[in-house]
């Protein structure tokens, strides 16, 4: 069996979650693929105080999303809240 895995590296804009989702889009947009691996802290770069870009679920909800879009396993890392704490999360 094969599988088509699509590398995703690319500049983020830090701290800016949303061009960063949308640059991702636009990106995969004619991309076939099985298994999509995004960067880690795709969203944000990697942030020194998580509390400015932690994960409330959008960027969850928008990974499941584009891989119902594109048939596709989407992974990749986004710090998120835990209860009170942060975690770095793939």
């Amino acid at each position: 069996m094969k599988h088509r895995v699509a590398i995703v590296q690319r500049d983020i804009r830090w701290l800016d979650t949303e061009h960063n989702l949308q640059a991702l889009e636009q990106m995969l947009g004619g991309v076939e693929a099985d298994v999509v691996v995004l960067s880690e802290m795709f969203p944000t770069g990697f942030a020194t105080d998580p509390r400015e870009v932690a994960d409330r679920g959008s960027v969850v909800e928008w990974m499941v999303a584009l891989a119902r879009k594109m048939d596709s396993a989407i992974v990749g890392s986004v710090a998120v809240v835990v209860g009170e704490e942060y975690r770095n999360r793939m």
